[in-house]
């Protein structure tokens, strides 16, 4: 599984003291980006919360003393119906930008960030990031003290933008690219000659599944869990965990097989003449990330 070609939904919003996005249906989300703009003189630290009760993590924040970025992320969050994203403070002139994405690695999904200080002029980079992997979520935010519309370049595109309103809150934009094959990036914000604070983010895919192949049948393995339990008969029998679905296909009238998983080692023993392994283990916790294979002549 990979990241869709666009967020599943989106919300912005704006406001003077604090700021309150309209309610967005998440079903589905797995991963939460957020990014905040505020006026640092008077809330340091910009406090996010949402309607579900959803812990965010933040990432560097950028800008100076006087106006601030950040970018927040939820992994596995609690999702549904009526979710709004809250930024509070008094006179912070904020505005917060939302994506709502599957897709994502289940675990350590942050691969590397950057960003900017403040500058005036009419353009500004990001700073430079490096995806270690393909198929990488790169999510871009902006915060902008003039009016007019902004751009980016570097196959990016705009997903929300909140416009300057004075005395009410700064101009903000967030923009993304999922990067099919990866390479350095530093795209470009393009925007009235103002303050702005630009940042940058890169977030992991999920893992490939794994795949076992015997010399009957072809034996697909998906998921992540610590212990499977065989259900069924040999010729077509699912393997059901607590974290995911195990699906094995295939025929040999002359074995069981017993899949048993802790800390990412996989033991295979049935009656086979020859099981092949090809693939990566979906990401997990702990030391998962070996599959080891042992035949046997029966269990």
């Amino acid at each position: 599984m990979t990241y869709p070609s666009a967020p599943l939904v989106t919300a912005e919003a704006g406001g003077l003291n604090g700021a309150t996005t309209s309610a967005i249906d998440t079903t589905g989300v797995t991963l939460i980006v957020v990014i905040v703009n505020w006026y640092a003189v008077t809330t340091a630290v910009a406090t996010l919360t949402d309607s579900k009760g959803n812990t965010y993590t933040g990432l560097t924040q950028r800008g100076n003393a006087s106006i601030a970025s950040r970018i927040f992320y939820c992994l596995a969050p609690i999702v549904g119906s009526g979710h709004t994203f809250t930024v509070a403070g008094t006179s912070t002139y904020s505005s917060i930008e939302v994506q709502g994405w599957n897709g994502n690695a289940t675990s350590s999904v942050v691969d590397t960030q950057n960003g900017t200080g403040v500058s005036t002029s009419s353009t500004q980079q990001t700073g430079s990031v490096t995806p270690s992997e393909n198929n990488c979520l790169i999510v871009a935010g902006m915060l902008f003290a003039s009016s007019g519309t902004v751009s980016i370049n570097s196959g990016f595109t705009i997903s929300d933008q909140i416009a300057y309103s004075a005395p009410a809150n700064y101009g903000a934009a967030a923009a993304y690219l999922v990067q099919t094959t990866a390479g350095a990036v530093n795209p470009t914000w393009t925007a009235t000659s103002a303050d702005k604070v630009s940042s940058i983010a890169v977030f992991k895919p999920a893992g490939p599944a794994s795949s076992l192949t015997a010399d009957s049948g072809t034996f697909s393995l998906s998921g992540q869990d610590a212990t499977l339990t065989k259900t069924g008969v040999p010729g077509s029998f699912t393997l059901v965990a607590d974290q995911g679905t195990y699906t094995l296909v295939g025929s040999d009238a002359l074995a069981d097989y017993v899949v048993s998983a802790e800390y990412g080692v996989y033991n295979l023993t049935g009656n086979a003449a020859a099981l092949r392994w090809s693939g990566e283990p979906v990401a997990g916790n702990g030391n998962r990330g070996r599959i080891g294979l042992r035949i046997g002549l029966g269990l």
